[in-house]
This record gives C-alpha cells, sequence and structure tokens, in this order.
C-alpha cells in the first residue's frame, strides 16, 4: 500500500527492498547521460533505454530518485 495526501493517518512508508520486484535490473536499462526530460521534488526523470542489446530496444522515461530528508528522517521512516 502506497500513502497519500488522502491517507495519511494510516499511510505505510514501503522500503526499497519492498519494492525490489518492481525495479529494472541495472544490465537491462541504460539511462542516456544529458537527456533529462523533466524534474520535480523526489528527483529528475532522464531518457532511457531498456533491454539494448535485445532486437527491440525501447526508449522509456526513467525517474532518477534523490534521496529526501536527513539519514535519521528515513531510517525513521523506513521502521
Amino acid at each position: 500500500m502506497f500513502s497519500s495526501e488522502n491517507d495519511a493517518e494510516d499511510s505505510v512508508v514501503a522500503t526499497l527492498e519492498e519494492l525490489s520486484h518492481l525495479l529494472i535490473p541495472p544490465d537491462r536499462l541504460r539511462a542516456v547521460d544529458g537527456s533529462e526530460l523533466g524534474s520535480g521534488n523526489y528527483g529528475e526523470v532522464v531518457l532511457g533505454i531498456l533491454d539494448e542489446s535485445s532486437p527491440t530496444p525501447r526508449d522509456v522515461a526513467v525517474k532518477r530518485l534523490k534521496a529526501v530528508g536527513t539519514r535519521g528522517e528515513r531510517l525513521r521512516l523506513a521502521k
């Protein structure tokens, strides 16, 4: 369950380990340097190439998350 502003009282913070099934392995994805598509509070979005070595590589948008808060805040939220 992901939190939103509407359910702040019942919010759940997912750890990276819990979301690992959503992550694409680095050997399948290459971010294109200097190809920023946008940015926001949580990081930037860049152009990427998925499965570059396959017969059907695809251009994709890649969200690069930046650290938010202090290390102590992140540890507290991860518990």
